[in-house]
């Protein structure tokens, strides 16, 4: 796949740090972009290879802390053996009811 076109596609999944680093090495070559509240706009197309070589690097560059290690491990709750189960009052429904229930699915 084309470089431009993988950065396209997936440059809007890039971490945070690393953004910052996209964020500084925009502004400091003069890359023409606009930002926005939801963030900066390049035209990929417009941009000299070298640009294009430094984005797909980045991009491809392994972090220092692997996601795993930053996941705190959860402890999964099991119910309890003895635990008696909840019985609800059987309830007639209405029409009404009946339908505005069905789009809770």
């Amino acid at each position: 796949m084309d470089k431009r076109k993988f950065l396209y596609y997936n440059l809007y999944r890039i971490e945070s740090n690393k953004r910052i680093i996209l964020n500084t090495y925009i502004e400091e070559n003069e890359i023409e972009h606009s930002e926005n509240s939801n963030g900066l706009l390049l035209n990929l197309s417009q941009l000299d290879d070298k640009h294009i070589d430094f984005f797909y690097d980045l991009y491809n560059l392994e972090n220092k802390y692997t996601h795993h290690d930053s996941i705190q491990t959860k402890e999964i709750i099991k119910p309890r053996d003895n635990e008696t189960p909840v019985n609800y009052p059987d309830y007639k429904l209405v029409p009404l009811e009946k339908l505005i229930l069905s789009y809770s699915y």
